[in-house]
């Protein structure tokens, strides 16, 4: 009997060791393991902070990150008590020019094996040499970290400096400042570190438009404006070359160019005057998406039509890169906060596929289909899809048989580029709609969504 009840408690503690085991081991940690630098350059910091959150109840010791010499490793601290956070503070210097993606074996005092932490992002120019990583003391965590942001705009033809001018800046698809009027000389404000597109609007000026990546060494800004009159016309705020090409490859009765000057008012958009909108959002996030500010322009007219679609009208955004994913489930309009969280929040990376990513959006949209509604799938990217591309025209024109209509916002395109999309437009049935700046970007979608949902005013 004794010997009995003493193996009952071995078997006992046996057990509950293992259960302590497995739920302190299955996710002691809170942390993201895959980390963007975003664009490298020798003028850009080249650094990131990767906080590591101890979510169980025992002290986890950071040993080491397995590096060769072209990154420098700072930790805040090696011992991350229950309920803490510490930073990793990763420098990294790569040696060739292009996309970068890496894996670091991290060793944590918690598992048998290391744990990678992928790092991913895109070198300017090879970085001439690697810097040592700015203490904590001399630059605390850059999630806590503001920099003063100081903008001079000057006459590219005279030099001369100009003062009476509009910023506006876009985070994340999101105005910081939104046609901030700077009266008189530099503008100067402080925000936080981080990537951010930059419109500069004055009269009798072209528009200027730039990504830029604003750190403390890199946060003072010279911006050049073109006068007017000396404007050429194959500038990329023109559309007389695209008006060209579209009629030079399609019957007039056939186009599907859309002209984004004919807007509609976005204060009249009544369930009686608009049918109701089922909407798949086909999203390019390949890597290319990432420069010169197309995916910024991408969210800021996404964001734009967010304000204006209503409770009756449905979303659903899939992504497409080197797999087609779904990155919202159809949701109704009134769920706003979750449709700017999953815009916002759009990265980029890898390949472009396309053809997967259509035949997703199509099936969604048949899916949720809205008898006597606006059916539609509206393609925003930068350019062709590499892979499955010769199917794509296929299922277009299967799918508009079916009433989906196929659309494409072209973010930045040009030349042939454009053709195919136009052509593809045709076949969905749909339109094309070039996206040059972020003024044509704040109502692109939204006149296509008034176009293709109109039934007429009531009387």
């Amino acid at each position: 009997m004794t010997v009995s009840i003493l193996m009952n408690h071995i078997v006992a503690s046996f057990l509950f060791l293992v259960v302590s085991f497995a739920g302190f081991y299955g996710q002691p940690l809170l942390w993201n393991q895959s980390i963007d630098f975003g664009i490298v350059s020798n003028s850009s910091e080249n650094f990131v902070d990767v906080p590591i959150k101890n979510i169980s109840e025992k002290v986890i010791f950071l040993f080491r990150l397995d590096v060769d010499k072209r990154y420098q490793i700072l930790l805040s601290n090696k011992k991350i008590d229950p309920d803490s956070t510490v930073f990793v503070r990763i420098s990294f210097a790569p040696k060739n020019k292009g996309f970068f993606k890496e894996k670091i074996n991290v060793h944590f005092s918690c598992f048998n094996q290391p744990k990678e932490l992928e790092i991913t992002g895109f070198a300017k120019e090879p970085i001439l040499s690697s810097v040592d990583c700015p203490s904590f003391k001399t630059i605390p965590s850059s999630y806590l970290l503001n920099i003063d942001l100081t903008c001079a705009i000057k006459n590219k033809e005279t030099g001369q400096m100009l003062s009476d001018f509009k910023l506006t800046l876009l985070n994340k698809g999101i105005p910081i400042f939104d046609r901030h009027k700077q009266k008189m000389g530099v503008f100067k404000k402080e925000i936080p570190t981080g990537l951010y597109y930059v419109i500069i609007e004055k009269e009798g000026f072209m528009n200027f438009e730039k990504l830029c990546y604003v750190n403390r060494k890199n946060n003072s800004f010279t911006f050049s404006l073109i006068p007017v009159e000396n404007s050429k016309a194959d500038t990329p705020n023109s559309l007389s070359n695209l008006n060209n090409m579209v009629s030079n490859n399609f019957e007039e009765d056939s186009t599907t160019y859309i002209n984004q000057t004919d807007t509609f008012d976005k204060e009249i958009f009544s369930k009686e005057n608009y049918l109701a909108n089922n909407i798949v959002f086909l999203l390019d996030i390949s890597t290319s998406m990432k420069y010169n500010g197309k995916l910024e322009l991408l969210k800021a007219s996404m964001l734009e039509l967010v304000q204006l679609i209503r409770p009756i009208d449905k979303v659903t955004i899939v992504g497409y890169s080197s797999s087609a994913n779904l990155l919202l489930s159809t949701t109704n309009g009134n769920n706003k906060d979750t449709l700017r969280a999953t815009i916002s929040g759009l990265k980029t990376k890898g390949l472009t596929d396309g053809g997967e990513g259509l035949k997703l959006a199509c099936k969604m949209a048949m899916e949720e289909f809205i008898l006597k509604g606006n059916n539609q799938v509206i393609i925003a990217t930068d350019g062709d899809f590499n892979k499955g591309e010769e199917n794509v025209n296929r299922i277009a024109k299967r799918y508009n048989k079916n009433g989906v209509k196929i659309s494409v916002v072209g973010i930045k395109t040009k030349g042939e580029t454009e053709k195919n999309m136009l052509l593809l437009t045709k076949n969905g049935g749909g339109n094309f709609i070039p996206v040059k700046s972020y003024e044509s970007a704040t109502f692109s979608l939204v006149n296509e969504i008034k176009m293709n949902s109109f039934k007429g005013f009531e009387k």
